[in-house]
Order: C-alpha cells, then sequence, then structure tokens
C-alpha cells in the first residue's frame, strides 16, 4: 500500500489511539486488508472487543497467550511482510506486550495501532 493511500485511508490519523472502539470498522473497511491482522490479549475487555470485530469482518486475528515475542516468532508469515505489502496489526494489548511488538515490528515495516488501551496514566 502507497503511503499517500495509507494516509488517506486512516483520515491521516493521530488521533487513533484517542477513538472508541466501534470507529475501527471503517478504518478495516477501508483498508479492507489480507495485510490487516488482530492482535489482542484474551484477558481484556478491549482484547475480547476486538477479537468479536475481527471474527465479524474476516480479519486475521492472534490471540496472545503467553510472550508476544514467542507469538511474533512463531507467527511471522500472518504477521510479518506479506507478497511485499506493508501489514497492519491493530492491537489490544497491555502496554508492556505492545511495546515489545511496536519494536518487533519496526524491524519488518509493519505499522501497529493501539486500538484497546484506554486507560489514563
Amino acid at each position: 500500500m502507497k503511503r499517500r493511500t495509507f494516509l488517506v485511508a486512516m483520515g491521516s490519523s493521530p488521533i487513533l489511539p484517542i477513538l472508541p472502539m466501534v470507529s475501527i470498522a471503517p478504518i478495516a473497511q477501508a483498508l479492507a486488508a489480507p495485510g490487516l491482522v488482530a492482535l489482542y490479549e484474551p484477558a481484556l475487555a478491549q482484547g475480547r472487543a476486538l477479537a468479536q470485530y475481527a471474527a465479524r469482518v474476516g480479519m486475521t486475528s492472534l490471540a496472545l497467550q503467553d510472550d508476544i515475542g514467542t507469538l511474533w516468532h512463531t507467527q511471522r508469515a500472518r504477521v510479518g511482510r506479506r507478497g511485499g505489502s506493508q501489514t497492519i496489526v491493530l492491537c489490544a494489548l497491555r502496554d508492556s506486550d505492545r511495546f515489545v511488538l511496536e519494536r518487533l515490528a519496526v524491524l519488518s515495516g509493519t505499522m501497529v495501532f493501539d486500538v484497546g488501551n484506554r486507560q489514563k496514566h
């Protein structure tokens, strides 16, 4: 996906992290993606909501059961670059797991958007 196309689809959205969970629907539909993956923590309410949404729209989804690094490396074919196209990961994870995911994603050119964490610090 070209950068311009992506920015238009995302609405040039630095505000994505503050949008409510239901607002990911137009984004996912705009990207309509084989390269769109939902990665969620089943213990979190936001994670379960993302999993339900992913199932509803037919998006690839992965549940974090143990370690984010292990999941990343064992599911590389599903999460990393696919046929030269950009992969976008919508995630609802704990802060520590999201931090590691973002670092791993940089290495493969994968974009990560946190759609689940709404806690004020």
